[in-house]
């Protein structure tokens, strides 16, 4: 199979998981997950494929709706990996949340089939969140009074912490 169909096939597999997701379909969810999978939601809670479905079947989790926007896949041999954002709309423990996210997703083909083992996101900030902003913020706070004192702490001089990032590349 060339790798054209192979990304193909990968996408269409995205996209199946994510459907079953919003609908809440955890057979075809069990299929399209690998027993090995390894699931970081997108504020860093780690899951196995058994406690992310028992998330949604116990109703901790509820997706309402999954909307790509922009994707990628990449094929290596029996791997692909797909990176890209969606919108997300979620339930989460009876909060009601909307957010984007960047997510890098790794399917593996077994038995002429591809499953996703492992899935990492996070959030992506709304044009508007500045982090200079949440600092001042929180600096601001009187709860978060050892906030200031975290930011004009001094180094030592013979310290060798990384005070610039130029010339670091990304």
């Amino acid at each position: 199979m060339a790798d054209s169909e192979d990304e193909r096939d990968i996408m269409q597999c995205g996209d199946r998981r994510f459907k079953a997701m919003v609908r809440g379909d955890l057979t075809a969810l069990r299929m399209a997950l690998a027993d090995s999978l390894t699931y970081t939601h997108s504020r860093g809670v780690h899951a196995t494929k058994a406690q992310f479905l028992d998330s949604l079947t116990l109703g901790q989790l509820r997706y309402k709706s999954i909307i790509p926007e922009a994707r990628s896949v990449r094929v290596y041999g029996g791997a692909g990996l797909v990176t890209g954002t969606a919108r997300m709309e979620v339930t989460a423990r009876g909060h009601d949340m909307r957010f984007r996210i960047r997510y890098l997703a790794v399917y593996v083909k077994a038995q002429d089939r591809w499953q996703m083992v492992a899935w990492q996101s996070t959030r992506v900030p709304e044009p508007w969140a500045k982090f200079t902003d949440s600092v001042l913020d929180l600096r601001e706070t009187r709860s978060h009074s050892h906030i200031p004192t975290l930011f004009s702490r001094r180094l030592p001089e013979n310290s060798h912490a990384v005070t610039s990032v130029e010339g670091l590349g990304d």
